[in-house]
Parts: C-alpha cells; sequence; structure tokens
C-alpha cells in the first residue's frame, strides 16, 4: 500500500496537487470536517485525500516532507531568476556605455536626443534592442519602436492612488513582445486620430489609454461612502482615473483572456459572453483595484 518505488507517481502528484487547492494553509489552526465534526491539520487532509484519489497511503510527513521539498525547488528557481536578471542590467549598462561612446561623433543635438531616448528603456529593452540590431542588415543608428496591433491596456500609476493597487487590464489574448520607445520626437498628442502614414502607423493613444476610434474613457472614479452619523458621510476613493496626454514612451496596457472573468460577470442571458462576442472586442476594458 506504502509502494516505496516512486512514492510520489504521478497519479500521487496530481492528487497532491488537487488537494493543496482544495485546503488552503491554516497555520497552527486546524480544520473541521463538518459531515465527521472531528478537526484536522491541512496535511492530514492532504494525505486522506490521496488515500481516497489513488488508494495509496502517505502519511502526514510526507506530505509535510514533499511540501518543503517543492518550496526549496521554488526558492532555488527563485534564486536563478535574480541571477539572470542582474546579468541583464550589466549587459544593458556595458550596451548603453558603447552606444554613448559612438554617439561622441555626432552632433551635440542628436546626442541628446538620443541619450534621452535610451534613458525611458529598461534594461531589458536594451538588451533585445541590441540583438535585434545585431540580426538585421543594415543595423539602424536606434532602436526603433515595434507597435503590436492588438488591444491592450494601462498598468501604470493612477493620479491620487498609490502604485500598488491598481491593475487596469484589456480583453485581449495575444502576448506582445519588449517594445522600446519612439524616437522623442513624436511626443505631440493627437487625441482619438491616428498619426499621418508617414509618421506612424499606430497613434499615439492606442494600448496606452482607455479610448477607441469612436469612444474615450473621460474620468473614471470608484469610491465608498460610510456614514458616520445622520448627517455626514466619510468617503474613500478606491481609484480615479482622469486624462492624460499619452506619449510613445508610456508603456502598453496589460491583455488579459476575457475567458478568465466571464463568471465574474453573469446574466441570465449572455452576459459579458455574448456582449463581447457582439463586439467590437477593442471597446471592452477592465478596471480592477482592490
Amino acid at each position: 500500500d506504502n509502494d516505496a518505488e516512486g512514492v510520489w507517481s504521478p497519479d500521487i502528484e496530481q492528487s497532491f496537487q488537487e488537494a493543496l487547492a482544495i485546503y488552503p494553509p491554516c497555520g497552527r489552526r486546524k480544520i473541521i470536517l463538518s459531515d465527521e465534526g472531528k478537526m484536522y491539520g491541512r496535511n492530514e487532509l492532504i494525505a486522506r485525500y490521496i488515500k481516497l484519489r489513488t488508494g495509496k497511503t502517505r502519511t502526514r510527513k510526507q506530505v509535510s516532507s514533499h511540501i518543503q521539498v517543492l518550496a526549496r525547488k521554488k526558492v532555488r528557481e527563485y534564486q536563478v531568476g535574480i541571477k539572470v536578471s542582474s546579468h541583464l542590467q550589466v549587459l544593458a549598462r556595458r550596451k548603453s556605455r558603447e552606444i554613448q561612446s559612438k554617439l561622441k561623433v555626432r552632433d551635440q543635438v542628436s546626442k541628446d536626443k538620443a541619450l534621452q531616448s535610451m534613458a525611458s528603456m529598461s534594461s531589458a529593452q536594451i538588451v533585445s534592442a541590441s540583438v535585434l540590431q545585431n540580426k538585421l542588415s543594415p543595423p539602424p543608428p536606434l532602436p526603433q519602436a515595434v507597435f503590436s496591433t492588438a488591444p491592450r491596456f494601462w498598468s501604470g500609476p493612477i493620479p491620487g492612488q498609490p502604485g500598488p493597487s491598481q491593475d487596469i487590464k484589456p480583453f485581449a489574448q495575444p502576448a506582445y513582445p519588449i517594445q522600446p520607445p519612439m524616437p522623442p520626437s513624436l511626443t505631440s498628442y493627437e487625441p482619438l486620430a491616428p498619426l499621418p502614414p508617414a509618421a506612424s502607423a499606430v497613434p499615439v493613444w492606442q494600448d496606452r489609454t482607455i479610448a477607441s476610434t469612436k469612444l474615450r474613457l473621460l474620468e473614471y472614479s470608484a469610491f465608498m461612502e460610510v456614514p458616520r452619523d445622520a448627517e455626514t458621510y466619510s468617503k474613500h476613493l478606491f481609484v480615479h482615473i482622469g486624462q492624460t496626454n499619452p506619449s510613445y514612451s508610456d508603456p502598453l496596457l496589460e491583455a488579459v483572456d476575457i475567458r478568465q472573468i466571464y463568471d465574474k460577470f453573469p446574466e441570465k442571458k449572455g452576459g459579458l459572453k455574448e456582449l463581447y462576442e457582439r463586439g467590437p472586442q477593442n471597446s471592452f476594458f477592465l478596471v480592477k483595484f482592490w
């Protein structure tokens, strides 16, 4: 019953993962099963679940040990990710120094514009842009912006609100590459109107603001009023989005698969799913806050 070979065989591992999702961490507290009236720790319940699903016995200590092994594995993966990020920063600084040395032969105006463009790029964007340059022939003097036509949403800070509490996502599924910014000369804002074809194929507001070719958001606020007494109220503002002048250096808005949130907006007939299918799909936006 204990089958020593393959203590965590695929069927046991699958049942283990299912039990992790069913029984959340509860610390030192016990979980009471309503049908039995008994109290169990989380690891005991996971062991019971494995027994019910596979017929194989795994003890509470075996479950605890397996959780610790998985935790150490996650820590190692995280440490590797940090090392990769650090290496990207080193490469970015090196590439920045190389570009700056080449710019010394240019006139002062061109140099200032190029340095300003690089200052708005992240380390990963600088490294990615240099890799693309090496593959193209002939290489451009500075990395050029590449834009995706899929709907995007702004995930930057919202005026009047703390940064980490905002999450604004669109209903779009395809992923997008890292986007270097356009040269700083394209800074004017053309509200809801594409730029001339010679300047850019994508208008500056697209994928950076809550807007489409027919409609745009002017202002949005979400708040709650709590009565203090019979005549006064206390107002708590969760999120406020006002008008901004977007530029090509602004980050693209994040995409979200609409199938993940269908159940959050149910209706007796169709609901969000039916509305989205009727379209236009680039007119749907999600503002998430907590």
